[in-house]
């Protein structure tokens, strides 16, 4: 993994590598340079959120860093599809992405992104209620919980005839493997960080 990491690192070139090397150590830090912690740890409601945590870092990272490997990202839309705390959206604002947008249905969580990283474009709405521009786009799909919601996403895609999706998956995402395939995707890239959590990238059948 190690060794894959750093040939991606080589290949993005020095600004992204700048980049990149600039978000670690916010992250090392955990992001205390802004007023309001993303991991909810001075959060009042933190009881509430428990169970929640942004996507981790070596995941969106790689996966971001891999597709941009295969594509001219200036091309590209960026869509976070449940964006949480922002921390993805923060970073793929330094990939060199067309535009770059988030969608968070939990209210709390939406305003913490915000208070976080004001400068992001980053709408209070459920991914599934939005028709998608027929551009040039790339969905970021991370902590979706159940496959009838995944299937709901995908519809909505299906008018989107040029888009990638990255998929930050554990035991539980694989089955989103069968909806994929029933709708004619094909695997761009797959990497396992342990025997059941990784990522997978994704290209409709429809780009060209």
């Amino acid at each position: 993994m190690f060794i894959k990491f750093l040939k991606w690192l080589f290949q993005v070139g020095p600004k992204r590598m700048l980049y990149l090397v600039i978000v670690e150590v916010y992250n090392y830090f955990d992001l205390k340079l802004y007023k309001y912690n993303i991991y909810f740890k001075k959060s009042s409601s933190r009881k509430s959120y428990s169970g929640y945590s942004p996507c981790p870092y070596v995941f969106y990272s790689m996966s971001i860093f891999s597709l941009a490997s295969m594509i001219d990202t200036r091309k590209y839309a960026f869509y976070d599809l449940g964006s949480g705390c922002g921390i993805v959206l923060f970073f793929a604002r330094g990939q060199g992405f067309k535009s770059v947008k988030g969608y968070e249905v939990d209210r709390e969580v939406f305003l913490v992104s915000l208070k976080n990283f004001p400068m992001l474009n980053v709408e209070n709405i459920d991914c599934r209620n939005i028709t998608y521009l027929n551009q040039h786009s790339v969905f970021f799909i991370y902590e979706i919980c159940a496959v009838a919601i995944f299937d709901e996403i995908l519809d909505r895609l299906v008018h989107v005839k040029d888009h990638y999706l990255i998929i930050i998956h554990n035991e539980y995402r694989l089955s989103y493997l069968n909806s994929l395939a029933n709708k004619n995707y094909i695997t761009m890239d797959s990497y396992a960080f342990t025997e059941k959590k990784g990522y997978s990238i994704f290209k409709s059948s429809h780009t060209t």
